[in-house]
């Protein structure tokens, strides 16, 4: 019965889709490696155009989106992404340490989460898990 559900909960997880955005190709590397491994489709952007682009053609559940790009900010790319897609989910990566004051602000402005880098393989997971439950 166990791994019937195990199997479920994997059929579940791969048709969900999430689209990594960061400039540096080894936290790309390392995200999709955890996410592909626990079965979900990931696809990738190294820029906010790239991002925008990827995302209309994909579209992805989830946009996990590195706050720090050249190009666009990860708000600025936040709301582009929710004026093409109300429903689309957008959880921010970032080494910038939030209040809880300021992190509930975001999340009240319509962000689906606030992951700080670094994370563990593990709270990454937990928190993919969460936001497509």
């Amino acid at each position: 019965m166990e791994k019937a559900s195990t199997q479920k909960c994997e059929a579940v997880k791969m048709s969900k889709k999430v689209l990594v955005v960061d400039t540096e190709g080894d936290t790309i590397e390392s995200i999709k490696s955890v996410l592909e491994d626990n079965g979900y489709e990931v696809v990738s952007a190294y820029s906010g155009v790239e991002c925008l682009r990827k995302a209309l053609e994909e579209k992805p559940d989830l946009v996990l989106v590195d706050t720090m790009m050249p190009d666009l900010s990860g708000w600025d790319l936040h709301n582009k992404l929710k004026k093409k897609d109300r429903d689309i989910k957008v959880a921010f990566l970032s080494v910038i340490e939030l209040s809880n004051e300021r992190r509930e602000k975001l999340l009240l402005c319509g962000l689906s989460d606030y992951i700080k880098k670094p994370f563990t393989a593990d709270e990454l997971l937990e928190r993919v898990d969460r936001i497509l439950a």
